[in-house]
């Protein structure tokens, strides 16, 4: 995929999520251990605000696979381990609760289809 292609893509995650309630807080944190796409926080309904890390994953057509089944356990390990990264260098969210979403998003005809995953792998 070309970085334009990717931009794209994670501003149109970033926007999908903001219309969802969701403040983003970081994009494209880079650190030894990967990349985190999208950092943002998100209060549900009567919960604590939540520190959450968005892996965006784009498909033009699922035919060698799902955008979701990409997300491996050595990605997940190497998010698990940016996150931690992240906090530690960001003392204020180290009280928060973490999760770990996904927007996956494919592009089968005119409009993309995407879709938001919430807590996808458990830590």
């Amino acid at each position: 995929m070309s970085r334009r292609v990717g931009r794209l893509t994670e501003t149109m995650a970033a926007l999908f999520l903001l219309l969802r309630g969701l403040r983003i807080i970081d994009r494209n944190y880079y650190c030894a251990y990967g990349e985190i796409d999208l950092i943002a926080l998100h209060r549900e309904r009567r919960r604590s605000i939540a520190l959450v890390f968005v892996e965006v994953r784009y498909r033009t057509s699922e035919s060698l696979g799902s955008a979701a089944a990409s997300i491996d356990v050595p990605k997940q390990l190497r998010l698990i381990k940016s996150a931690n990264h992240f906090v530690h260098r960001h003392q204020q969210y180290s009280r928060l609760p973490m999760r770990f979403d996904a927007v996956l998003m494919t592009w089968p005809a005119r409009l993309p289809r995407i879709t938001w995953m919430k807590d996808i792998f458990d830590t």
